[in-house]
């Protein structure tokens, strides 16, 4: 007897961040929930020399973008809910007793 159940969830595909990236999201959110501009976030970053995870200066869009993307990765970990596809039974090998 086999079975095949498809489960599918958003949160199973979310990787653990490293110490450094967690760190600058860490940086990056605190400075925007106190009212930085992502100008001014870029400029903190780039005057206490973080660069960004690709080794560059980090820029007003760049900040915007990993902000979208801290948002968007920070509602994947609030769900939790799954959803069942398909379901299968098989039969992989018959016995006939005989008595």
């Amino acid at each position: 007897m086999k079975f095949d159940i498809l489960l599918t969830s958003k949160s199973l595909s979310i990787d653990k961040l490293s110490d450094n990236k967690r760190v600058r999201h860490e940086i990056i959110l605190d400075l925007h929930e106190r009212g930085f501009s992502n100008k001014q976030i870029s400029e903190y970053m780039n005057d206490r020399n973080i660069i960004s995870p690709r080794g560059v200066e980090y820029y007003p869009s760049l900040i915007w973008v990993t902000l979208k993307k801290i948002k968007q990765r920070e509602e994947r970990l609030k769900v939790s809910d799954y959803s069942v596809g398909e379901f299968r039974f098989y039969i992989t090998k018959i016995i006939i007793l005989e008595y």
